[in-house]
């Protein structure tokens, strides 16, 4: 018969019990990286989830066009913007990026434009409000091009677009992929 607390001998006159006992977790290199991935993937599927939710809300939203007064765009269409955009083709994506470190798609264009001395807001839905919607016949390379899902670029020409996509990718030249945008001239 086992006692419910049996007492142990050990050297030195001491003893103790087996419920004195304290369990030791033996965690090993590889438990670290897997708990680091987790936290990893939990925090971009949080960036993820909240860029998602900012488009949806911006695509939800009705507005009213407004010319805000800190804005001072230049009367001259930019078309030397594109030799500034393409510079920075290649630039990782990073959610609510700003610098050549990373871009995300508003970061990407008020960057860009900034280096030619037009100060535009942050988001993408503020960039589309600052100019004037413009028909796709009339589109010029350097024109904004703005996505209702409130994703923004930079029309190229020719139908395409440099835009900093989402995360995974980089600032990138594609063609323009539906026909759901609109042309912004600053």
């Amino acid at each position: 018969m086992v006692e419910a607390n049996p007492v142990f001998a050990a050297p030195g006159d001491m003893e103790w019990a087996a419920a004195d006992t304290v369990a030791v977790a033996v965690v090993t290199p590889e438990d670290v990286a897997k708990e680091e991935q987790e936290k990893a993937d939990k925090e971009a599927a949080e960036r993820e989830a909240a860029e998602r939710a900012e488009r949806e809300a911006v695509a939800n939203r009705s507005y009213e066009r407004q010319e805000p007064a800190s804005v001072a765009v230049p009367t001259a269409h930019f078309s030397g913007i594109l030799g500034v955009a393409s510079q920075y083709l290649g630039t990782p994506y990073v959610f609510g990026g700003t610098s050549p470190a990373g871009f995300d798609c508003s970061g990407y264009v008020q960057y860009v434009y900034a280096q030619a001395g037009v100060q535009l807001p942050r988001t993408a839905a503020a960039q589309a409000m600052v100019g004037t919607q413009i028909p796709a016949s009339q589109a010029q390379p350097g024109d904004l091009v703005y996505f209702p899902s409130g994703h923004i670029g930079i029309y190229a020409g020719n139908g395409q677009i440099m835009h900093a996509p989402y995360p995974g990718r980089s600032v990138e030249l594609v063609p323009l992929w539906n026909e759901y945008y609109q042309f912004v001239r600053l």
